[in-house]
Formats: structure tokens, C-alpha cells, sequence
């Protein structure tokens, strides 16, 4: 069957352009799946030259709410281990210790949290008292858009 007279061309938006309805050879709407992903942007904070202590050193913490992976990475530059925890918070006051580790002398070592809350956080001091050592904290992450 072949359209002697009229015709209609029906158009859609696709939320940036409007496109004309696509059709087959036998004039069937033509559905096309998309197989493109939102682009992803990719963060990084770095603390670096960090000698550790006695104490507890908080690092400051980052808003992870909108962020779809995240870890940290932990680099003992130094001689002496070093005690890490990563801490989660609903409101950038009150934390609570979702994990923590050891890193040794010359180590790296990669932290993914295993709790979701707003803000993340590191925390580290020296394992053995009036031992310090050097380290380096790396932030990473990606966020859609």
C-alpha cells in the first residue's frame, strides 16, 4: 500500500533537539535504544606530607552524598606503621569508625568504605607511641554529570 496523498510526520524531544519518530521499511515506529551513559567526572583531594602523631589527625571530611564510588588511598612514605580509620557522618559533627587498618612501612593501601552516610572522613595516628611516620592520603571519586 503506498500514501497517494497526505502524509503527517510526527516529531519527539528528546530533551535537547527535536527529532522526527523514526519508522522501518514498513512504516513501523522504529524504537532505538540508547546505549550511552551519563558521563562521569572524576575528583581527587590530596593530603600529602602528613606526619602522624601520638593523636588522632582528622582530615577534613567530604561531602560523598552525590558521589557514585569513592576510596581513599593511604601511602606510609615512612619507616613506622601507621594506624587509618575511615569514619562516616549524617552531619559532618558526629562520626561513627566504619573501618579500620594497618598500613606498614612502604605500603599503599586502598580504603572503600562499606557504610553510606553524607560526609567521609580519614583518621590516623603513629601505631606505637613516639614513633611517627610520613603519609600521604589520596581522595578519589566519581560523580555522574
Amino acid at each position: 500500500m503506498k500514501a497517494k496523498r497526505d502524509g503527517i510526520q510526527i516529531f519527539g524531544f528528546d530533551g535537547k533537539h527535536v527529532r522526527p519518530i523514526r519508522t522501518d521499511a514498513e512504516g513501523r515506529v522504529k524504537v532505538v535504544q540508547s546505549s550511552s551513559f551519563p558521563a562521569r567526572k572524576f575528583h581527587e583531594k590530596k593530603f600529602l606530607g602528613i606526619f602522624t602523631q601520638d593523636d588522632w589527625i582528622l582530615l577534613k571530611p567530604q561531602n560523598t552524598s552525590r558521589q557514585v564510588t569513592y576510596s581513599y588511598a593511604i601511602v606510609n612514605r615512612g619507616h613506622n606503621p601507621v594506624i587509618v580509620k575511615v569514619e562516616v557522618s549524617p552531619n559532618s559533627l558526629d562520626f561513627a569508625i566504619d573501618r579500620e587498618e594497618e598500613v606498614i612501612s612502604d605500603e599503599t593501601v586502598v580504603i572503600v568504605p562499606t557504610r553510606f552516610l553524607r560526609y567521609t572522613r580519614i583518621s590516623l595516628r603513629s601505631k606505637e607511641p613516639g614513633k611517627p611516620t610520613l603519609v600521604d592520603v589520596y581522595f578519589q571519586s566519581q560523580s555522574i554529570g
